[in-house]
């Protein structure tokens, strides 16, 4: 449509007021009503003049036509690309708000995920410093406990819960692992305890027992490829950083431990589904009892071999045994203690013994630019 400016609709009206004169005239009105058509041209000459004087420079009538130097597809693809740039920073403002939200709950807690359908959850943590080890007057404590100062490098994820196993059957199913070791109940060689039957009743929610280091190691691998993402073994640093959950006393939850708390000290003939007593301030269940949990350094007699950025100790130490943390359903109450630590062979399975995952964030991980240090 072809832009009107005022000036322009003034003209028409006067052109039009003009022909309605003319045909006045001719047609003897102008004569008989002389008072209405002297009345009706000084109102026409006045809206001009309104006309001219206030809207000349200020064409609020025009509509103009759209600029052939700007093709409309342009114009819409700029509007398409502003909104969406709007909803991305909306988005990214609610979920900064969600992990304030979060974070503000639980302070060490920076989210829970899970990378595929039958992977662990998985709790991934904010690092920070902490006193690994136990001082020299608490209960149960042992010459191997340091203490030492670590101060974890990197963050990373740990499973919310031990490897159940629906879990470790999936693995089993999908690769064909054979386990080969016998399994030790009740401190005596079972030939028929087996991780399918360990001896006492059992879940698929129950943890995964009957297991060597090597088995757990094997499914971090399986796990890894599965996922596209790094599983592994925690180190011993990052296990008992995850148990404490910023507490120092002998347990997460102080400085004594019962059965109504955790699975430990054969309250019960067995293990129990992951999860049944809750969990600690991390939001990890059953870092005291259940299972002893295998982790991925090599043993040492003290904690000065310990890596003070929290990684694994894999190549000093004895090799042929690992490492068992957190106690399990027939452990001593002072072995399910957060510093408590068991040397066990590499090639060993128990029925008190089982496993936990954790994750690395590879660089190309949302969640890992989001970690914050405490």
């Amino acid at each position: 449509m072809i832009a009107m400016s005022a000036l322009d609709i003034l003209f028409w009206i006067l052109i039009l007021t003009l022909a309605c004169v003319v045909y006045a005239v001719e047609d003897g009105l102008a004569m008989r009503h002389r008072g209405l058509v002297f009345t009706t041209m000084l109102s026409i000459v006045v809206s001009c003049s309104y006309i001219m004087l206030g809207l000349d420079h200020a064409p609020a009538y025009a509509i103009k036509a759209p600029d052939p130097s700007v093709p409309a597809a342009d114009k819409l693809v700029i509007v398409e690309v502003n909104d969406e740039e709007a909803e991305r920073a909306r988005s990214e403002a609610a979920e900064k708000r969600k992990l304030a939200a979060q974070a503000a709950r639980e302070p060490a807690i920076k989210g829970i995920f899970q990378d595929c359908d039958g992977c662990p959850a998985m709790m991934s943590l904010a690092v920070s410093t902490f006193s690994m080890g136990s001082p020299t007057n608490e209960p149960g404590r042992q010459e191997t406990e340091g203490p030492t100062g670590i101060d974890i490098a990197k963050a990373f994820a740990i499973g919310r819960f031990e490897v159940t196993i629906s879990e470790f059957a999936q693995f089993v199913t999908e690769t064909r692992h054979v386990i080969n070791s016998s399994c030790t109940h009740a401190g005596a060689v079972s030939r028929y305890s087996n991780w399918q039957s360990p001896g006492f009743e059992q879940n698929s929610r129950h943890p995964v027992t009957c297991i060597t280091w090597y088995d757990a190691k094997a499914y971090t691998v399986w796990l890894s490829r599965k996922s596209g993402k790094t599983y592994r073994l925690p180190s011993e640093a990052e296990w008992e950083f995850a148990a404490r959950a910023g507490s120092t006393s002998a347990y997460w939850s102080g400085d004594k431990i019962g059965p109504g708390q955790a699975n430990v000290g054969s309250y019960r003939d067995g293990t129990i589904p992951v999860g049944f007593f809750g969990a600690n301030r991390f939001g990890l269940a059953d870092m005291h009892g259940n299972v002893a949990e295998l982790v991925a350094d090599c043993w040492n007699d003290d904690l000065s071999y310990v890596a003070t950025d929290g990684r694994p100790q894999l190549l000093s130490g004895n090799c042929n045994k690992r490492i068992l943390r957190g106690g399990g359903w027939n452990s001593s109450v002072a072995n399910a203690r957060s510093a408590a630590r068991v040397p066990v062979s590499d090639t060993a399975a128990s029925t008190e013994m089982g496993f936990r995952v954790a994750r690395t964030f590879d660089e190309d991980d949302r969640e890992n630019r989001l970690r914050l240090r405490k």
